[in-house]
């Protein structure tokens, strides 16, 4: 049986040591995120020093307090934002300096104060709180003078303050301003150079979701100044479709009266966005629920009803229930001929912990496959990839390099899902966004090895046939277009 103190010292361990990773190149505007990170590490260290039974949870409660609920508080505070929601902002913000405190989260506060008060008419009050911030060095610093050009629809002035703050390359230290640096070309009438200077960093912008709203930003800049309104009005069905109404009004109305002709590269480029925005591509405008991905939800469903039926027959750690429904057992699979157990196994899980570690990745890396993919070929990768794992495992038992008698669980094909993603993104390497996810993946594959290696109750075999069968399948099945 999965231990959950074992999981959870497992991530307390590893999380903290990942965001030290993530922001040893900009430590001193991190500093913050590292005091947290190694405050994790050493009450954990503690804990597991003095109590090894409790450790787990004892670092996973301060791994949720000090480093998860403010990395979610900060994404929702920054998606807020985007969408001009400043008292909704200023609130979460209010909330995670309990947890996370620090003078940038009192002056970021400052600054949604400001604009609240600007969006309310209150530009003179508005105006003296951006002036005393912009006196900063730093990220508020530059956000105040960026914002205070903006609520006085100074786009000359602005224009020539981002060409000296932002590089002409990349995303800078802070990707928020990016929007207003093209909105400021877009008022300005420049709308070769807004193409440009977009289109060169929608792949850094692609690169992470932490700049998905800057990323929506930015090209539902870009399509309204030259006149793409179809594709300004999908881009405000997504996240977006909370701005306020007036700012929607202005977007499509900005769409709907652009008219001069832009250069011939530059049309090629913006038809291509477009494009790609109304085939709801899935690298360049993520799906926004489920109905988009409809493999993935019911393959949840499948995973969730099986359990439900382990439970109604006499519980999901019943061993002779397991043998009844179908788990991997390879005596019974090459003596007996009974292959079914190849796939029934993929569906079968062992207590609630077990289904809900795999619901849950399955969860996070399935939708964006299946939206690359198409649902066809997400819907085949996963399942092969489930039936490869299985038949690794079996073919590992047969000589002798695995002890497994008994295996459930849906993680050698989510393992697929990881190695079809790598597939999927070493073809488009040519893309900095691709390269960027493809790290990603290669640490997801690097913790999850090392996590099997610690735990004897999971099967490496099963994870690497999985892993190896998605990476295959990837290779074979993947759309061979361009990421936008």
């Amino acid at each position: 049986m999965l231990d959950l103190n074992h999981l959870l010292l497992f991530v307390a361990s590893v999380s903290p040591v990942i965001v030290l990773i993530r922001t040893a190149r900009n430590a001193a505007l991190n500093r913050g995120w590292w005091l947290a990170a190694i405050a994790v590490l050493i009450v954990t260290a503690l804990a597991w020093l003095l109590s090894p039974d409790r450790a787990g949870y004892i670092g996973a409660g301060a791994w949720l307090a000090l480093l998860l609920l403010p990395m979610v508080g900060l994404r929702q505070a920054t998606e807020a934002v985007a969408v001009q929601r400043f008292s909704t902002a200023r609130w979460i913000l209010g909330l995670l300096r309990f947890l996370h405190p620090s003078r940038a989260l009192r002056d970021e506060r400052d600054l949604l104060r400001a604009l609240q008060l600007a969006q309310r008419g209150s530009i003179i009050e508005a105006d003296a709180i951006l002036q005393s911030l912009s006196r900063q060095d730093g990220v508020i610093g530059r956000r105040a003078t960026a914002w205070r050009f903006f609520i006085h629809g100074e786009w000359e002035n602005l224009r020539a303050w981002s060409e000296r703050n932002i590089p002409r390359l990349g995303l800078g230290e802070d990707a928020t301003l990016l929007p207003l640096y093209f909105r400021s070309l877009g008022e300005l009438g420049q709308r070769d150079e807004l193409v440009r200077q977009c289109s060169g960093r929608i792949s850094s912008l692609l690169s992470s979701v932490q700049y998905q709203s800057a990323f929506l930003l930015s090209l539902l800049t870009v399509l309204s100044f030259c006149g793409r309104g179809d594709a300004v009005e999908r881009i405000l069905q997504t996240r977006l479709r909370r701005l306020p109404e007036r700012v929607k009004n202005y977007w499509l109305a900005t769409s709907q009266s652009a008219a001069a002709p832009l250069s011939a590269p530059n049309e090629s480029t913006v038809d291509r966005l477009a494009h790609a925005v109304l085939r709801r591509h899935g690298s360049i405008l993520p799906a926004q629920n489920f109905r988009a991905t409809p493999a993935v939800i019911v393959i949840i469903l499948l995973n969730v009803i099986v359990f439900l039926v382990e439970v109604s027959l006499g519980g999901s750690m019943n061993p002779l229930v397991l043998h009844r429904l179908g788990a991997l057992e390879p005596t019974f699979v090459l003596q007996a001929g009974q292959y079914w157990r190849l796939l029934s196994a993929t569906f079968l899980h062992y207590g609630p912990l077990h289904l809900f570690v795999n619901v849950y990745a399955l969860y996070v890396l399935g939708p964006a496959l299946e939206t690359s993919f198409g649902t066809l070929r997400f819907t085949i990768c996963y399942f092969l990839s489930g039936l490869g794992s299985s038949a690794g495992v079996v073919a590992l038992w047969r000589f002798g390099l695995t002890q497994t008698e008994s295996l459930v669980g849906a993680s050698g094909a989510v393992m697929g899902v990881v190695g079809a993603w790598a597939a999927f993104l070493a073809l488009h390497r040519h893309v900095p966004m691709a390269r960027r996810r493809f790290v990603n993946i290669v640490l997801i594959i690097v913790i999850q090895t090392a996590f099997d290696f610690s735990t004897p109750q999971i099967s490496l075999g099963a994870h690497l046939c999985g892993l190896t069968s998605g990476l295959i399948l990837g290779l074979l099945l993947a759309p061979r277009r361009d990421l936008i």
